[in-house]
């Protein structure tokens, strides 16, 4: 019986502390679509909270406010950008007041929250795109090696595993 005392908190401890604490404050319940998708049905999308990631294609520096466009991938469990997964279409990011334009370059990854706030038409080569405007609340840069590192080869868990 004393043994049993002993096991509920400690499981209970172990279970909590695989919980992944939340990137962001403002990140939207349900999945959010992708940037073409709200590209699409704009008017339908106006004011939608949205959880996107991609890479920075260009940073535009204004007085008091910043745009960065970027090309968006889906994004897994936590957050980070998927560059492997279907190109999600591109999208304007604005953030009132500025960024570090050291940090915010082209090739950079980047996840963030915000709501969707307007259309924009842009020509790419020969091809006129609208892209959606996203009002960015929450930005969070990767770090430059994020999606090259190693990631640690450790499991936890109770059964039989083998290899060749």
């Amino acid at each position: 019986m004393k043994m049993r005392s002993l096991l509920s908190p400690l499981i209970a401890l172990a279970l909590t502390a695989c919980v992944p604490t939340p990137l962001f404050r403002d990140a939207p319940t349900e999945p959010s679509p992708s940037p073409s998708a709200v590209a699409a049905q704009i008017e339908a999308q106006m004011d939608r909270s949205v959880l996107w990631g991609g890479m920075v294609i260009a940073l535009n520096e204004y007085e008091g406010y910043v745009e960065i466009e970027v090309l968006g991938f889906p994004t897994d469990t936590q957050a980070r950008p998927i560059p492997q997964g279907r190109d999600g279409g591109r999208f304007i990011a604005i953030r009132a007041g500025g960024v570090d334009p050291n940090e915010v370059v082209p090739g950079r990854f980047l996840t963030l929250t915000g709501r969707i706030s307007g259309e924009r038409e842009v020509q790419l080569g020969e091809q006129r795109l609208t892209l959606p405007e996203v009002d960015a609340r929450e930005i969070h840069l990767w770090p430059h090696d994020w999606n090259t590192r190693e990631r640690p080869r450790i499991s936890i868990g109770i059964g039989v595993r083998g290899g060749f």
